[in-house]
C-alpha cells in the first residue's frame, strides 16, 4: 500500500512568548482512482496537534517569572489522585526553576482543575547570575520543561495511569524596551529606538512594523534593520498607509538569542 502525501505550506508570525497550538485535519479518504467505493474505515483519526510554548526570562531585577497554567482532568468514573510530575532538560537546565501551585489534586470524576506553574530564569536575578560569565551557547539552547500527568484510580492505586503532558521551552536574554517610536504624518517615516536594558546598549538585529487595516495578512507586516545605535527609519509610510488603508502601526522587536523580545508602549495613530 501507499501512504498518500500532501505538502502544504502556510505563513505564521506567531508571538515570541506565549502558547500557540497547530491542528491539522484530513477528510475521509477516498480514493477514486482504484475503486470509487475504497474509502477509509474511520477518520477518527485523521488529526494531528502540536503545541507550542516558549517564555523567555529576560535579565531584571528581581528576576521575571512566567506563569501559565495546565489543566488537570480526572478521565476516571470514580475520584481519583491526579498528579504533575515537572522535569527539566537541556545543558544549562541547572539554572533555571520551577513552581507548582501543586503537584496534586483529588478530583471527582469527569472533574477538571488549574494549576498555576512559574517560570524563572537565573540569569534574570544578580544574585545569583549577575556576576557569572555565561556562555553564547546559553542564549541558544533553550531548557525543556515536560510535565506529565498521571491519575491513580483511588480504588486501584497501585496501577498509575499516563494522562499526557505538555512541553514548555524557557530561554533566557538581555531585556530590551523601545525607547522612541514616532510617526511624521508629513514626511510618511516611521522612527524608533530599540536599546538593551542590562548591560546598556543598542539592541541588534530588526523590528517588525505591522500597518494595521482591513483583510490583514503577514504582507501588512515590514521587516525594519536596526542601525549601530540601535535606531530605525522606515520611509516608506505613506505609501503602505495608503496600501492597507491603515489606521494603526504598531512595532515588534522580535529579539534573537540573547536579547529579549519587546514591544512599543502605545500603537502609532495615522
Amino acid at each position: 500500500s501507499v501512504t498518500p502525501f500532501v505538502e502544504f505550506e502556510a505563513n505564521w508570525i506567531p508571538p515570541n512568548d506565549g502558547h500557540r497550538c497547530i491542528i491539522a485535519r484530513t477528510p475521509l479518504f477516498l480514493d477514486t482512482s482504484v475503486n470509487p467505493t475504497l474509502v477509509e474505515l474511520s477518520d477518527s483519526n485523521n488529526m494531528a496537534q502540536s503545541n507550542y510554548t516558549q517564555y523567555i526570562a529576560a535579565a531584571a531585577s528581581p528576576a521575571r517569572r512566567g506563569i501559565a497554567e495546565v489543566t488537570l482532568n480526572n478521565p476516571f468514573h470514580e475520584r481519583a489522585l491526579i498528579y504533575v510530575m515537572p522535569q527539566i532538560r537541556g545543558p544549562f537546565a541547572e539554572y533555571y526553576r520551577v513552581y507548582l501551585e501543586h503537584a496534586s489534586l483529588t478530583l471527582d470524576p469527569g472533574a477538571s482543575a488549574k494549576v498555576k506553574v512559574m517560570l524563572e530564569s537565573m540569569f534574570g536575578d544578580p544574585k545569583f547570575g549577575g556576576d557569572k560569565r555565561w556562555p553564547e551557547k546559553f542564549f541558544h539552547e533553550p531548557a525543556r520543561v515536560s510535565l506529565v500527568g498521571y491519575g491513580v484510580n483511588l480504588n486501584n492505586p497501585a496501577h498509575p495511569t499516563l494522562l499526557g503532558g505538555v512541553q514548555v521551552d524557557v530561554s533566557s536574554a538581555r531585556s530590551t524596551e523601545f525607547t522612541k517610536f514616532g510617526w511624521d504624518s508629513k514626511e510618511g517615516v516611521v522612527r524608533g529606538q530599540v536599546w538593551v536594558m542590562s548591560p546598556s546598549g543598542p539592541a541588534p538585529g530588526s523590528v517588525l512594523l505591522t500597518f494595521h487595516g482591513p483583510d490583514e495578512t503577514a504582507d501588512n507586516t515590514a521587516v525594519v534593520p536596526l542601525d549601530s545605535t540601535g535606531t530605525f527609519v522606515f520611509t516608506d509610510g505613506l505609501e503602505w498607509v495608503r496600501k492597507f488603508r491603515s489606521r494603526e502601526i504598531t512595532g515588534h522587536y522580535p529579539g534573537r538569542p540573547g536579547y529579549g523580545p519587546a514591544d512599543a508602549e502605545r500603537p502609532l495613530t495615522v
